[in-house]
């Protein structure tokens, strides 16, 4: 809609390949980028809960969440995860 504005994650964008025009909030860039002192403003967090024993279609999930195969993923869409 013309004149529209709202929230919307980066990734989500970069995803999705949509057509939008990213404006400055606060001390952030267009790109992203955050100023010195602001770098966790505007990050959620998702986490992954599981018991200590899991089936193992649910195993190999959770190993992928951390493996490297999901770390490219995330930073290919902007979402790079916290993990090292």
């Amino acid at each position: 809609m013309t004149g529209s504005l709202g929230l919307i994650a980066r990734g989500q964008i970069k995803t999705e390949k949509r057509r939008l025009k990213v404006l400055r909030l606060d001390n952030t860039a267009s790109d992203g980028a955050f100023s010195e002192g602001r770098a966790d403003a505007l990050l959620k967090s998702i986490y992954v809960v599981s018991k200590q024993t899991l089936p193992p279609q649910a195993a190999q999930f959770r190993d992928f969440v951390y493996s490297d195969q999901a770390r490219y993923i995330l930073l290919a869409h902007d979402s790079p995860p916290a993990w090292k």
